[in-house]
């Protein structure tokens, strides 16, 4: 086990469907005033950004572009990120 703390995420999201059919979904953690309190014991992480366009190519696929940052609140190893995220983009 590698000791990690329970984390937590606090966030507002955005879902818009554009006049091109595309799809949006944003979500930030900045700015909020928190109408969820902090939970002892609990780290709360940040989400600066994230977020998904889906936009459709034909009738059976769709291009999704998925961009994230996300702030854990601690520094993860590098094997660690290497092992997680082996196959982000794939």
């Amino acid at each position: 086990m590698l000791g990690f703390q329970a984390r937590d995420f606090v966030f507002k999201e955005l879902l818009n469907a554009e006049a091109d059919g595309s799809i949006l979904l944003v979500a930030t953690s900045d700015l909020l005033g928190y109408e969820h309190p902090e939970v002892k014991g609990i780290i709360r992480a940040d989400i600066p950004i994230t977020g998904l366009i889906f936009k459709a190519l034909s009738k059976t696929q769709t291009h999704v572009t998925y961009i994230t940052e996300v702030d854990l609140k601690t520094s993860i190893p590098q094997w660690v990120l290497r092992v997680a995220l082996k196959d982000e983009g794939k």
